[in-house]
């Protein structure tokens, strides 16, 4: 006989308070690591478009659009790449948007010096360290994780592991968050599905045996606080996922996704309306699947054409944590 049938996901929905924008900014394409999953154009390091003034031209447009023009007050900018600390302009951008009043967070493979993040971990909401064994270094990764999550002054880092279904690089994952687990006194883990065909049809990769998926579902995402009221930030990430028999939970992402849940092919989305993407060449689009083609060029932010209404999804995986936390409703 077979397992009991998931509850499926029928709306994605937030509530009050949220951050009422976020700009997901792939921020260049330089990377000190090749992971074989991850598609050449993140890491090549081929990208000569990022330009500091241009970046904070392009933030002041965010600023005077979303916030001075539409009101919102809390706009997030959300950093990822290639690996965002590699470039040397870097800090003065985030330096330049917290005085703007804007939001930060930061996805980073955690390889860079404690000295670095002791100088620019209090700007941000949230930071997320992904962990990927084919390069990283298991220990060094460690410390830099625990040193920030001892930090009371910043929130709970996430620890978000790239689980491999080989067995030799799933062990190595898997001692890694067994070792947070026993010796952070907080902690936030993520034990992350690999995706295939990241730049042109993403699709979950098929070769987990028993136990490992059953690890994925089971460390989809933890959380110690050690007595610490305080996880997330008083703004933060306020969706919920509403299900077929009615139930309603926060959103897991990375559950929905190790669930094989994130099939959302026929819903209405509002990609674009909460959330917009840029990608390493400073091309704009409504959220990384890039449905409904670009809107503009940080080269030209006057040129942005912001979206006004939803869309209608047509892939068949949504795959990007940022892309699944957009309200969206399914659409008989």
């Amino acid at each position: 006989m077979g397992g009991k049938a998931l509850n499926k996901p029928i709306e994605i929905f937030r509530r009050s308070p949220s951050y009422e924008m976020t700009i997901s900014w792939t921020i260049h394409n330089s990377c000190n690591y090749k992971c074989s999953y991850c598609p050449p154009s993140l890491h090549t390091g081929g990208t000569k478009n990022l330009d500091l003034e241009r970046s904070i031209e392009f933030v002041k447009n965010i600023k005077s659009h979303y916030v001075d023009g539409l009101g919102m007050k809390n706009v997030l900018i959300s950093f990822s790449g290639g690996e965002p600390t590699l470039w040397k302009g870097f800090e003065e951008l985030c330096y330049t948007i917290g005085k703007l009043g804007l939001r930060m967070s930061i996805t980073s493979n955690g390889s860079t010096s404690l000295k670095y993040w002791d100088r620019i971990a209090r700007f941000f909401d949230t930071i997320v360290f992904s962990f990927h064994s084919e390069y990283a270094d298991p220990d060094q990764y460690f410390e830099n994780y625990r040193a920030l999550a001892s930090n009371r002054e910043l929130y709970t880092p996430c620890a978000r592991v790239m689980m491999h279904d080989n067995q030799f690089s799933w062990e190595v994952g898997e001692e890694l968050i067994n070792r947070i687990k026993k010796e952070c006194g907080r902690y936030r883990i993520q034990a992350v599905r690999l995706v295939d065909g990241y730049d042109e049809t993403p699709v979950e990769r098929k070769g987990y045996n028993k136990y490992q998926e059953n690890f994925l579902k089971r460390h989809s995402f933890l959380i110690k606080s050690n007595g610490a009221s305080v996880d997330f930030p008083e703004v933060f990430y306020n969706y919920h996922v509403k299900y077929d028999n009615g139930q309603i939970e926060p959103i897991d992402e990375n559950k929905l996704l190790n669930q094989h849940l994130c099939n959302f092919s026929g819903w209405s989305c509002d990609i674009g309306l909460e959330q917009l993407f840029v990608d390493d060449k400073g091309d704009i689009f409504r959220g990384s699947c890039k449905l409904g083609g670009l809107i503009g060029n940080i080269k030209n932010t006057n040129q942005v054409n912001y979206p006004t209404k939803p869309v209608v999804c047509n892939k068949q995986l949504c795959h990007c944590a940022s892309d699944i936390r957009v309200s969206k409703r399914f659409k008989l």
